[in-house]
């Protein structure tokens, strides 16, 4: 048998004692004062006022509210950005592993590179000396033009000439003016 019936012998749950109680309370409909004494008697409608501390005290703990998510975002975009800047340098990681292993794969492709014998360097480094030495002597037998006094002289004069005009020519620009 269900429990809460009459002779089941077995306990009321307290959903069932909480509906056997409603039940006593609603009694036949008609409610006299002295059944509603026991309830609490109804809130008094807020006084203008007091709306508007209520209003006030709302807005203040929205206002505090957006700010701390406000803060939240911010930490978000700050880790979004760290996060972006670091999948741009994987990013860039990825295509240098990328152009190393085409690198490796092209040079596998190639002919191995042979290496000189020692006799073989010695007689190459032998030539590049020879040459170099060569090239020395050339120049060095090309003897240099020796100018007697006067053309000294009148390459000088024909410098100072060169340097007054230049200056006279600077002197005359829109600076001076």
């Amino acid at each position: 048998m269900p429990r809460g019936v009459k002779g089941s012998g077995k306990p009321a749950g307290p959903r069932q004692d909480a509906q056997a109680g409603k039940k006593a309370a609603s009694g036949s409909g008609n409610t006299a004062p002295a059944e509603t004494a026991g309830r609490k008697p109804r809130k008094a409608y807020p006084s203008r006022e007091e709306r508007i501390a209520l209003a006030d005290a709302r807005i203040e703990r929205l206002a505090r509210q957006n700010d701390a998510r406000r803060a939240q975002v911010g930490k978000a975009e700050a880790a979004l950005d760290a996060r972006r800047a670091a999948l741009a340098k994987g990013m860039e990681e990825l295509e240098s592993a990328k152009a190393k292993k085409e690198r490796l794969l092209s040079s596998a492709e190639k002919a191995p590179r042979t290496r000189r014998s020692p006799e073989e360097l010695k007689a190459l480094r032998v030539e590049n000396v020879a040459k170099a030495r060569a090239a020395k002597k050339m120049t060095a037998k090309e003897p240099k033009p020796k100018l007697s006094a006067e053309e000294i002289r009148a390459k000088r004069v024909e410098n100072a000439a060169k340097a007054r005009a230049a200056k006279k020519k600077a002197g005359e620009g829109p600076a001076s003016k």
